[in-house]
């Protein structure tokens, strides 16, 4: 029998044949040169022989080992989410951050509460609140009172963000008057 490789083509005796893959010609020229055809695919199984499928093409039969047992350790997160908030008073602009709260009501009713007694006078609102896995900040323009909030996965990119959103909504010199930043 001849057999002749062309690329991913090859003639056996006389026939021919597409490879779809490299690894399958040298299996098949296994086979037909009398020699172990035990190759290892990508996925862990082996071939451990080949049968004639219904249109005469020799087709590989797997043998796949029973995968292992992989302890996949802890998980990247092994505590509970935590919540927090920041509240501003709308005529003081201070501000109060509620920190580490089972719930994220508990959080932002911490934070209005802290900030209406700081401001002195109750008319204190969360301007955000968030799970303890991304920073939140809050920018403020003084002389005009524009403000904005942002939660951003790091503190850079929190203050980026809020300083910028508070200046598209028209503040002129805004500044960041509150950042919380748990995780980092």
């Amino acid at each position: 029998m001849k057999i002749t490789l062309r690329g991913s083509e090859a003639f056996i005796g006389g026939k021919h044949m597409v490879l779809f893959a490299m690894r399958w010609s040298f299996a098949l020229l296994g086979v037909f040169a009398g020699t172990d055809a035990m190759a290892q695919n990508y996925s862990g199984c082996y071939i451990s022989r080949y049968y004639i499928d219904q249109f005469g093409n020799s087709m590989p039969e797997y043998i796949c080992p029973e995968p292992k047992k992989v302890d996949p350790g802890p998980k990247w997160r092994t505590w509970p989410t935590r919540y927090y908030a920041i509240a501003m008073s709308k005529s003081t602009s201070k501000t109060f951050y509620g920190w580490d709260f089972e719930t994220l009501p508990e959080a932002e009713a911490a934070a209005r509460e802290g900030c209406d007694k700081k401001a002195g006078v109750p008319d204190c609102r969360v301007v955000i609140s968030a799970p303890d896995n991304v920073c939140i900040t809050v920018a403020l323009s003084r002389p005009d009172g524009f403000w904005a909030s942002e939660k951003r996965p790091t503190i850079k990119e929190a203050h980026q963000f809020a300083l910028e959103a508070c200046r598209r909504v028209g503040g002129t010199q805004c500044q960041i008057i509150e950042t919380l930043c748990p995780s980092h």
